[in-house]
């Protein structure tokens, strides 16, 4: 490439360097007025400067050209206007849920709203005024075509009486019943007589992370420490009684929204906590069978030691047949799986998993042993992965705040082969400022590519606004 300059002319080659997205590029010749150089090998596209004499001069931007790209066919503008944490395949679409009040040049919105395949905001839903505060960070559909929502609220559509956990119609309605109170007899007003209140009596003091539903039951994780329901019967439209009970960060609840007392639950003494994780839980994951994997910063489940990763039976109780050691050595912050190739990926601020030297990511065998056809192939600089995700087709897509990898410049966003080495020819994007919360594979919008939908606090991508949202292409050029 060659670049207009000024001045040049009288510095000697042995004074300059050129960087390119912080590499530095060989110079090939330089005159007066310009400045020619090959860029170097594994250069995404990023700022160019000169060094001289240890002064910097920034340049323009390079635009290196490969196989993954932005999908301009996905119409979702500037996005949201604050966060998207869950994304759910609906029949060709998309529900999305968050924090946010405008999704394009559409206002009014309450943190869920429906988008097609284009990213275009489609009607669908009719959740009313939805979140006047709050989030929603888990969407689940119900076999009975039922949403349920979980996260950190405490009214849905202007009806009150719900913590952080509700059930929705299939068009996104919240599902409510009217229940009798108690009016003092000096007290004529006919309204204190009843009120509307959520069909789902069950409510969770914290927040609620993730939902999974399994044999009828739904499973809560997330920051709970109290469950509790309220007891129309003997309340008042101004006082109503509610019945708490401790619970433990993951719960699980029937469908009515009853706790499931046989389900890390104290039944003989409802007000003590059972030990449980001595911990956080930051990520979880359900198998098909039931069976949970929560990962985060304990190192203990009921006095067992399990560190930073646990699978739970159906029952609630320590699996002894997963296969994780020793584990991490220091925090698992998130965890995927790809059913394709029955593998789990999990990132965090560890550096080895069972004795064994890894850097911020791992990929797991199905039984939580490391897999060991993956490795990192150096170490990362400037912040850590915080995502990681693995397509059909193999290659996983890893975000984060990191600078480098492997001393390669990858501002917050890098593709890797299945061995963990980077992806040829993939890597050359600009800087991805953001932390993703979900992927969804899909295809691109011209083409049939492999595509991504990734969703989160995403800021911008190679300088543009994302709003949350953002749609990649797989290219194969």
């Amino acid at each position: 490439m060659t670049f207009y300059v000024t001045g040049l002319g009288s510095a000697s080659a042995t004074e300059i360097k050129f960087l390119a997205s912080d590499l530095e590029a060989g110079i090939k010749n330089i005159t007066d007025s310009t400045i020619t150089i090959t860029l170097p090998q594994n250069v995404s596209s990023g700022a160019a400067s000169l060094r001289v004499d240890g002064q910097v001069f920034q340049g323009p931007n390079i635009f290196i050209e490969g196989k993954l790209y932005r999908d301009a066919t996905f119409k979702s503008g500037i996005g949201t206007n604050g966060s998207i944490f869950d994304i759910l395949p609906d029949n060709g679409q998309y529900i999305i849920a968050g924090r946010f009040s405008s999704y394009g040049l559409n206002a009014g919105l309450s943190s869920i709203t429906k988008i097609n395949a284009s990213g275009e905001k489609v009607d669908g839903l009719t959740v009313g005024r939805g979140l006047s505060s709050g989030s929603i960070f888990s969407l689940l559909r119900l076999p009975n075509n039922d949403l349920m929502i979980g996260g950190s609220f405490v009214m849905f559509d202007s009806v009150s009486d719900m913590a952080n956990i509700t059930l929705l119609n299939s068009s996104g309605s919240l599902r409510t019943r009217e229940v009798e109170l108690y009016v003092a007899p000096d007290n004529s007003d006919p309204s204190y007589a009843k009120d509307t209140v959520p069909q789902f009596i069950g409510n969770l003091g914290g927040f609620v992370d993730k939902l999974y539903y399994f044999n009828n039951q739904v499973t809560a994780v997330g920051g709970m420490a109290s469950y509790y329901q309220y007891f129309y019967e003997r309340s008042t439209k101004d006082n109503k009684l509610v019945a708490f009970s401790s619970i433990l960060p993951v719960s699980r609840m029937f469908l009515s929204g009853e706790v499931d007392s046989n389900y890390l639950f104290n039944k003989l003494t409802p007000n003590q906590r059972p030990p449980g994780f001595n911990g956080n839980i930051t990520g979880s994951w359900m198998q098909n069978d039931g069976k949970l994997i929560v990962v985060g910063s304990f190192t203990s489940f009921n006095g067992a030691s399990c560190n930073r990763i646990a699978r739970l039976n159906v029952n609630g109780t320590l699996d002894p047949t997963f296969q994780a050691g020793s584990a991490a050595n220091e925090n698992i912050n998130n965890i995927q799986y790809n059913s394709i190739a029955q593998k789990y990926i999990i990132t965090g601020s560890f550096t080895s998993y069972n004795g064994t030297a890894v850097n911020n990511i791992a990929v797991l065998n199905s039984d939580g042993s490391l897999y060991n056809g993956f490795r990192t192939n150096g170490a990362f600089a400037g912040g850590i992965p915080t995502f990681a995700g693995q397509l059909s087709n193999g290659l996983i897509i890893v975000t984060g705040g990191f600078e480098k990898y492997n001393n390669i410049t990858r501002k917050g966003l890098m593709v890797l082969n299945a061995d963990g080495s980077l992806a040829a020819g993939y890597n050359t994007t600009g800087a991805f400022n953001g932390t993703t919360y979900k992927m969804v594979e899909t295809k691109s919008g011209i083409g049939g590519l492999p595509a991504v939908i990734l969703v989160g606090s995403i800021d911008t991508f190679e300088g543009e606004r994302c709003g949350g949202i953002l749609k990649l292409v797989f290219g194969n050029q």
